[in-house]
């Protein structure tokens, strides 16, 4: 038998088979791990997101988040619902910086969304009330879009009441179809309501400054019993626009406003060219007349009166006796709020002669004052009671229901030459001379007693 030779070993003994089968088994139990857990995160995923949209906890999760990750501050009362489905609040709060705004009674239903853009469509949109209260600041609003593009079939207020540095004006029932985002807004057949007016608008509004408007709609105004309407329509941009009206109804003509919605007061001024305006339709004590009515006017800083400069004609003028103004053409400084029509500095041509003065009147009764200068006038050209003469003079007179007073220092420049003081009134059946003095030359008479307008009368000399 033969030694090995240290030299030359032994061919080694083969290697054991490779472990393949088990390794491809872990991959298998790793891969298999990997996609329970994938498909486990799945469903919480799932699950959170059904949970975030689909239930009332979950959307007032969504709103923790906001909260905690935007600058907005959102606070809820009342909800209900889910984002899949109907919800709304009892009120509803978002409070950015200086600006609030708070809505009662919300209820929405999203139609559908897209991620790319980020867009919501809504179903409907509605709240019985809406506040907007903003204290602006110092640096002129550049930007009014909202980040989010979003639209409603049928957005509703059944009011809307805002505030710009505690001033404040209210809309009630508000309705349309709405569209807002990044670049502005806009609504298709809105519909207004503010105190007893309505209006009907389509408008289109920019967001970034000067804010760029365009809209068109008509408006019916409900002005102490009577309704004006008007089509308008408004070109230009919130720092400055231009509202051009066609009136009708009560009143027909046209209207031009320039609107400086950030200015105090926002309404610049006021262009009336009006016709066919009759004092009588507006209240049943007023005189009977047609006048044509040009007018530039202004408001007040409160909004609650405007005046300006005015110049009428009447085009069917007739005495105080026939219901109607004595009077063709006049112009004067105008004063127009709730109560009264008040005209200063008025400079009027009569049936006879000319007057220079001040008017008001009131219209819960149609009572009405009015103090004159008169010159080279016909009384008997404003009332049939009284006589032909040529006057000049001072004159008041006011009216309360029923009965005319008068009071007055004039003179006859005619032949006989004569001055008269007087101081009486008048109603339908009677005129009444409280007293009176009359110069003649270098005589005089004084007299007291009444007149029936029927005929008779009785007199004190």
């Amino acid at each position: 038998m033969t030694a090995p030779d240290p030299t030359n070993p032994a061919p080694a003994a083969p290697p054991p088979p490779a472990a393949a089968p088990r390794r491809r088994r872990l991959w298998a139990h790793a891969l298999a791990t990997a996609s329970a857990s994938l498909l486990l995160v799945v469903a919480l995923l799932a699950a959170a997101v059904g949970w975030l949209v689909g239930t009332t906890n979950g959307m007032n999760s969504v709103i923790a988040l906001v909260n905690r990750f935007a600058p907005v501050r959102i606070e809820t009362q009342g909800s209900f619902g889910s984002l899949v489905e109907e919800f709304g609040f009892a009120e509803l709060k978002v409070t950015v910086g200086t600006k609030k705004v708070v809505a009662t009674a919300v209820r929405a239903r999203v139609r559908d969304w897209h991620r790319q853009p980020l867009q919501v469509d809504f179903a409907y949109l509605e709240a019985a009330g809406l506040l907007v209260d903003v204290v602006t600041d110092e640096i002129p609003l550049q930007d009014i879009g909202v980040p989010l593009q979003l639209s409603a079939e049928r957005a509703a207020l059944g009011s809307l009441t805002v505030i710009v540095n505690g001033k404040q004006f209210s809309l009630q029932s508000i309705e349309g179809r709405a569209n807002a985002g990044p670049t502005g807004y806009r609504v298709d057949d809105g519909r207004i309501s503010f105190g007893p007016h309505t209006a009907r608008a389509s408008a289109e509004l920019g967001a970034r400054r000067p804010f760029p408007l365009q809209a068109q709609g008509e408006v019916a105004a409900r002005v102490q019993d009577k309704t004006v309407r008007a089509a308008v329509r408004v070109g230009g941009s919130l720092v400055e626009m231009t509202v051009d009206g066609e009136l009708s109804g009560a009143a027909t003509g046209k209207l031009t406003a320039i609107i400086a919605s950030f200015d105090k007061p926002a309404v610049r001024s006021v262009d009336l060219d009006l016709t066919g305006v009759d004092p009588h339709l507006w209240h049943p004590s007023a005189p009977t007349a047609d006048l044509a009515i040009k007018a530039k006017l202004a408001p007040s800083p409160a909004m609650d009166r405007v005046a300006g400069s005015i110049a009428i004609e009447n085009r069917a003028p007739g005495r105080i006796d026939e219901g109607r103004i004595p009077a063709r053409n006049a112009t004067a400084q105008v004063e127009l709020d709730a109560k009264q029509l008040r005209f200063d500095g008025v400079a009027g041509q009569l049936l006879q002669g000319s007057v220079t003065g001040g008017y008001s009147v009131a219209f819960a009764d149609g009572s009405w004052q009015t103090n004159a200068r008169l010159a080279d006038v016909d009384p008997s050209r404003i009332h049939g009671a009284l006589q032909p003469l040529r006057v000049s003079g001072q004159m008041q007179a006011r009216r309360v229901p029923g009965t005319i007073f008068v009071t007055a220092d004039l003179e006859h420049r005619g032949q006989p030459a004569a001055t008269l003081t007087f101081d009486g009134r008048i109603t339908s059946q009677l005129a009444t001379i409280n007293s009176a003095r009359l110069a003649l030359g270098e005589g005089f008479a004084t007299a007291a007693g009444s007149i029936e307008l029927g005929g008779q009368h009785r007199a004190d000399l």
